[in-house]
């Protein structure tokens, strides 16, 4: 548990109603950061754990009595009410829509209609004019996924999502919310087909 978790989440919030300080921000990209390390951290620990059982061939019931097998596997068969799972992603086929404005499409033309609110993702393209992919919050997905997207899983999706997460991003996706959205988005990215130009804008 990160210990600073409440000073987080009260900062996060402040954020995302528009009423946090630059003081304040700092203070929340700081927190974000160490609770990020903190995170990367265990997950390598427990990666590390996981390969010596694997090399090893270590059996469970060598670590652990039959009674604490037994005990762990009954936490986990909760009743369905009590279990709280995230939305699932809901991809929906875009529909041709009049553009309104330059603002409302990405330069690939294969992103929906952006929500105007909190952008979370912007991937720019050096070198290349236009407006940038980007991700709003509580946008609603393309059938298909961007290239721009699509180009980020190269086998370190995540590692390579955080580069072209914003600052607001950052302290929305360290709030419980945020992670079920963040989720939710690197679902997207992996399970849906990418656009091609020969498929239509």
């Amino acid at each position: 548990m990160f210990e600073h978790e409440e000073r987080l989440q009260a900062l996060s919030q402040k954020a995302m109603d528009g009423t946090v300080t630059d003081e304040e921000f700092a203070e929340l990209t700081q927190l974000s950061c160490a609770k990020k390390q903190l995170r990367d951290a265990r997950s390598g620990l427990i990666a590390q754990l996981q390969q010596s059982v694997q090399t090893q061939h270590i059996a469970m019931l060598e670590l652990f009595s039959e009674q604490e097998v037994a005990a762990a596997a009954a936490t986990i068969r909760l009743p369905a009410q009590s279990v709280s799972v995230a939305p699932a992603v809901v991809l929906k086929p875009s529909k041709p829509k009049p553009v309104e404005s330059a603002s409302d499409i990405s330069a690939t033309g294969t992103w929906v209609r952006q929500k105007r609110g909190l952008v979370l993702v912007e991937i720019k393209k050096p070198g290349v004019q236009g407006l940038p992919c980007r991700y709003c919050k509580g946008q609603t997905m393309a059938f298909y996924v961007p290239p721009a997207l699509k180009a980020l899983d190269d086998g370190n999706l995540e590692a390579n999502l955080e580069r072209h997460t914003t600052d607001a991003g950052r302290a929305y996706f360290a709030t419980a919310d945020g992670q079920a959205e963040w989720a939710q988005l690197v679902q997207y990215i992996r399970t849906g087909k990418l656009k091609r130009v020969s498929e239509g804008a």
